[in-house]
């Protein structure tokens, strides 16, 4: 992997993404796939980590090695807030 001037931020990007977003992430799509609804904080992190992810997104996509990690997030993020909206109650309409 040649990441070059680089290095530096996707190795900032990777220690966060490992030891903050990633464990954050996993706990919250155990916590949606036993069928919990999201809390607010839940939510907030969800905000701000798609929004860091932006930020993950324009310094790997200069690394095609990088991109499928980058994909997997995605759809981790994806599918958590996906299940945590069917986990909400429905509303009814009499």
């Amino acid at each position: 992997m040649t990441l070059g001037p680089d290095l530096g931020l996707v190795e900032t990007h990777l220690d966060k993404i490992n030891h903050v977003v990633l464990p954050q992430a996993l706990s919250l799509k155990m916590k949606v796939d036993d069928g919990a609804r999201l809390n607010e904080f839940d939510i907030e992190f969800l905000e701000e980590v798609m929004e860091y992810h932006k930020t993950v997104l324009r310094t790997f996509d200069h690394h095609p090695e990088l991109k499928q990690l980058s994909s997997q997030l995605s759809s981790l993020y994806t599918h958590i807030v996906e299940q945590g909206t069917q986990n909400e109650p429905q509303e009814t309409t009499d």
